[in-house]
């Protein structure tokens, strides 16, 4: 299981290791300098003109140290800085009688770094360059090759200034190669977002382990190919920052119920289905079946009763139990309720008075693993109020599974699909906040986020998921793994392990009919590979 840092959690262990081995903060900012250059070189960019630009903080410094390394080299570099520039005093307004006026600055300091406004590395390793002669600008040279940035690292929050921004936009809009280090500037290391204007690195050579923005979009998409830099960082045992996960396959076997030789159908549990309103017994079709591909012993499919034929053809193995109108309709989804083991509602039910009142009596009933999908999430962003029927012991068992619009919908009329789009990571965590149960907020890298603190990130996948379906079938996966008897995951941790598995069926399906030509289908025959 990979760790992705927060910005929090990096420096924790940047402070763990200073204090307690013997490695100084000096001796890292070399070893980054010197991990950055070795990156340059393998790659094999153009260093002949390297431009660096340096902030005012320790990953300036890490830019001013490699600016020396590349000097040793005899190669003819210079740096940007972009931190505070010394100005004169200003004359106040109105002087007090007596008062002396401001002493005059130095006109040679003018127009230079401020020092003052500088990190302790950062002042070091200027001195640094002037000792070694190395020309440091305001502007953007002329002749550049390569450009490095090491403006503001992983401590960037909030906009760019007009300067920054119109100097960023020169460097994106070249064709001139951009390397970051740690993170592209204007990205923020703990959630992906990004800032208008922010660097497009083709490589980001970034410090000890992967940053939570490099991977979540639309960070991911400015931070080119990523190379992790092992520099001695140890890992703090105190950290309490926290720290998201990505599953790889060794996890997802570890994580997957255990299927014992003396077993029957009861072993690995009922998952019920409730899904279909006329016309969408597609939906509840592939959320069934994908239950059982996840390994679930037994699937009720609870659905309107124009489905029933229908389902009995596509897939005989389940049981099907239908409504038709209000009649017997609350004793029907409290009697199939009470045989779950776990529940999977909304896929393709409709938003209807029925959806209604089965979505109602389903949550208000329920005391195992609940997955709410689809249907069920826009009922629910109608009306909020649903969820606070649900008991309090029974909502950590509660997961829903919104896509970016669904999303937008359940944290307010005033938030539109772009507010998520452009944080996925801190529009989970709202939405674990508001509605008190666990998230997996659908995307190109999807987020699960935890009542219990745990974030996983999704990296698995391809555009093969992106059809009409997929929905569906994550979240029978999620209901057929949750449903096992054998194993003691979270329904966020299994929520996690079941879009690994999804995204390795999208994975298979592109490889065996081509991302454009998959269907939903296609992503169940994936998890049989």
């Amino acid at each position: 299981m990979k760790t992705l840092l927060s910005t929090g959690a990096a420096k924790a262990n940047d402070l763990y290791t200073v204090t307690t081995t013997s490695i100084s903060e000096g001796e890292l900012v070399s070893r980054v300098a010197a991990a950055v250059l070795d990156a340059l070189q393998e790659e094999d960019y153009n260093l002949n003109a390297p431009c660096i630009l340096c902030g005012c903080g320790n990953n300036g410094a890490d830019g001013m140290a490699l600016a020396v390394l590349l000097k040793e080299k005899g190669l003819d570099v210079q740096v940007v800085y972009t931190g505070k520039l010394y100005e004169p005093a200003p004359e106040p307004k109105k002087r007090k009688k007596n008062q002396p006026a401001p002493e005059p600055m130095d006109p040679e300091k003018i127009g230079t770094p401020e020092l003052e406004a500088m990190s302790e590395q950062c002042r070091e390793r200027y001195a640094q360059l002037l000792t070694a002669k190395i020309p440091v600008l305001t502007e953007l040279p002329d002749t550049v090759t390569v450009y490095i940035d090491a403006m503001f690292g992983i401590s960037f929050h909030g906009a760019l200034n007009a300067k920054i921004a119109a100097m960023f936009k020169k460097i994106n809009t070249s064709d001139i190669p951009v390397v970051s280090i740690d993170i592209p500037s204007g990205v923020c290391a703990d959630t992906g977002a990004v800032a208008a204007g922010a660097v497009c690195a083709d490589l980001t050579v970034t410090v000890q382990a992967l940053k939570t923005g490099l991977i979540l979009y639309p960070g991911a998409q400015h931070a080119g190919k990523i190379t992790v830099a092992d520099v001695g960082i140890e890992q703090s045992p105190e950290n309490t920052e926290k720290i998201s996960y990505v599953l790889e396959d060794e996890d997802a076997s570890l994580l997957s119920p255990e299927r014992p030789a003396r077993s029957c159908k009861a072993t690995f549990g009922r998952v019920l289905v409730i899904a279909g309103a006329p016309g969408m017994a597609g939906a509840a079709y592939l959320a069934a079946t994908a239950a059982y591909r996840a390994g679930a012993g037994l699937v009720e499919i609870l659905t309107h009763s124009n489905n029933r034929t229908i389902l009995q053809q596509l897939i005989p193995e389940a049981i099907v139990t239908t409504y038709f109108g209000k009649k017997r309709l609350s004793k029907t989804v409290k009697n199939a309720v009470a045989r779950a083991d776990a529940i999977v509602i909304g896929c393709g039910m409709g938003q209807g008075v029925i959806s209604k009142r089965v979505l109602k009596t389903a949550l208000c009933k329920a005391t195992v693993p609940c997955v709410v999908d689809a249907d069920a999430l826009r009922l629910i962003a109608a009306k909020p109020g649903m969820l606070k029927g649900v008991n309090k012991k029974q909502k950590p068992q509660v997961l829903i599974t919104p896509h970016v619009g669904e999303a937008a919908g359940l944290l307010g009329k005033k938030v539109s699909t772009d507010t998520v789009l452009a944080d996925v990571y801190t529009a989970s965590a709202t939405l674990v906040e508001k509605y008190q149960v666990n998230v997996l907020l659908k995307d190109t890298c999807s987020v699960i986020n935890c009542i219990d603190g745990d974030v996983y990130v999704n990296t698995a996948g391809s555009t093969a998921l992106a059809t009409a379906g997929s929905g569906d079938v994550l979240a029978g996966l999620i209901g057929g793994l949750a449903a096992a008897k054998t194993h003691k995951n979270s329904i966020g941790t299994t929520a996690a392990l079941a879009a690994y598995m999804h995204g390795k069926a999208g994975e298979a399906a592109e490889q065996s009919v081509g991302a454009q030509a998959a269907m939903a289908r296609d992503i169940l025959d994936g998890l049989t590979k």
